[in-house]
């Protein structure tokens, strides 16, 4: 599982994102924190009996995309945010438990959607949303070179003075880097 490996390099060897790869942070920590804030308002706040946490599978399309882009960035989110080479056992571990208490929902109560499944899909959403959204709002503010997910470690190595790691971007943020940084013809920040 090559795409999961973490490649960590020198604090300081990766350009900085200029304005326009700042913008596009900003735009997806932003939209990433409306999700988060849609998910509290929606199935925490609001007592229905037709959320995720309820008795009732969720049907819609849209909420099954997210969930599968979720659980296939989750490796990238757990293991650049927090700077450990992983792999995919966040992965695992998700699925060893969203299974575990589909298979209790199944014994105790004869299906394998129940609330508690659904409790516990809201919770890693909502957590990996979180992440997600402070990460690339962080990463916008602190102009932090390569991953977004780096960018809580970046402002953490600001504040202590202690150098952190910092990672290439396995989505498309690098490259818009790199366009930035060779239209400017490869100038200082």
């Amino acid at each position: 599982m090559a795409e999961y490996d973490t490649h960590f390099v020198e604090g300081g060897t990766l350009p900085r994102p200029r304005w326009i790869g700042r913008v596009v942070r900003l735009a997806i920590g932003l939209l990433t924190l409306k999700l988060f804030v849609d998910l509290v308002r929606f199935e925490v706040l609001m007592e229905r009996d037709s959320g995720l946490t309820s008795w009732r599978f969720p049907t819609q399309l849209f909420f099954w995309a997210v969930v599968a882009f979720f659980f296939w960035i989750l490796p990238h989110v757990v293991n650049l945010g927090f700077g450990k080479s992983w792999r995919n056992r966040s992965q695992i571990a998700l699925a060893v438990i969203l299974a575990a208490v589909s298979i209790w929902g199944l014994v105790a109560h004869g299906s394998l959607w129940t609330p508690a499944l659904g409790w516990s899909i809201l919770l890693w959403l909502l957590y990996e949303s979180l992440h997600l959204g402070i990460s690339f709002i962080l990463a916008a503010a602190l102009a932090t070179p390569g991953c977004e997910m780096r960018a809580i470690p970046d402002l953490w190595s600001r504040l202590s003075g202690r150098a952190s790691a910092e990672h290439y971007c396995p989505g498309f943020l690098d490259g818009i880097d790199r366009w930035e940084l060779a239209r400017s013809g490869g100038s200082g920040d």
